[in-house]
């Protein structure tokens, strides 16, 4: 059977309350428990990971641009115009491309400031931004591996990087020494983050990361919590709504205290039978038989 719905859960919230409480006040609380619970600690269920994939830097041709300008005109090139992200180095500064018009046009973030035009000369375009999975939780930790050479990437300072960068200007290499957070793309809105050195040819990295709490937007939607412990999000809404009232309906506190014991429950099985296999939850004890007020009569603490 699979973890149930915001819809059943509410449903269920709502028949125990006698429909007393109005609809969206349940949903409300639902989602509130959802972000409550996932939020606290670092679930087994909420580890994802993926790859970063990692465009070569790009060299051919020559460009021409004349000074005070951001308008980059192209010789014997072949820029694609789906690239985002890159940056296009132009001796020692390196200047981020706001967008690539065609396989000869490029317009730069900024115009440059050389002091007279430049005409036919070589540039590199590299990409050292990447966007991070979209349910990534931004801020948290990231593990990210090199696995072509068997190294984890160390997280550099933003300040630190850039006062790195400075004294490497060109040097492109897939041997990455680290990564920065990247900050908000506007345009794509994705939050990115930065390696150093720049990548110079294709590859795949490694990133495991903390998945973001979903939200429960619609009434078919699930929270990531495995079935065995969803059981944990009625109590709590439950707990929450009947207590917010003017006067708080009889049953919260049993409700509050039943919830937190099964909380206790999740946290000490994840500390004792810590699997990385998500469906490996799914043979986990009912919340009733972990409960000590299962099926609404109060029987003990029960072995965790």
């Amino acid at each position: 059977m699979p973890a149930r719905s915001l819809g059943t859960i509410a449903a269920a919230i709502s028949r125990h309350t006698r429909g007393e409480i109005p609809w969206g006040e349940i949903i409300q609380a639902v989602q509130d428990a959802s972000i409550e619970v996932q939020s606290k600690y670092d679930w087994p269920w909420t580890r994802a990971q993926a790859n970063v994939q990692i465009h070569p830097s790009y060299n051919t041709g020559t460009i021409t641009i004349t000074d005070q300008t951001n308008a980059v005109t192209g010789i014997g090139t072949a820029w694609d115009t789906t690239w985002l992200y890159r940056t296009m180095l132009i001796g020692q500064y390196a200047y981020p491309i706001a967008s690539v018009n065609s396989p000869t046009s490029i317009t730069l973030a900024q115009t440059i400031n050389h002091g007279s035009n430049l005409v036919a000369a070589p540039y590199t375009i590299f990409q050292d931004m990447y966007p991070l999975p979209d349910d990534c939780e931004f801020g948290s930790i990231i593990l990210i591996v090199n696995p072509l050479y068997r190294y984890r990437m160390r997280y550099i300072p933003v300040y630190t990087l850039e006062r790195q960068q400075v004294w490497l200007p060109g040097f492109l290499t897939n041997f990455q020494t680290g990564f920065s957070d990247g900050g908000y793309d506007d345009a794509t809105k994705k939050n990115m983050i930065r390696f150093t050195p720049p990548p110079s040819a294709t590859a795949e990295y490694f990133i495991v990361y903390r998945r973001r709490v979903p939200d429960l937007a619609l009434l078919t939607d699930q929270s990531l919590i495995p079935q065995s412990f969803d059981r944990l999000l009625e109590l709590m809404a439950e707990y929450q709504v009947r207590f917010a009232q003017p006067t708080p309906m009889p049953g919260w506190m049993e409700l509050k205290t039943e919830a937190f014991q099964l909380l206790q429950n999740m946290r000490r099985k994840m500390a004792s039978a810590m699997y990385d296999n998500y469906s490996s939850y799914s043979t986990y004890p009912s919340s009733d038989a972990l409960s000590f007020y299962a099926n609404g009569v109060f029987i003990g603490p029960t072995a965790g």
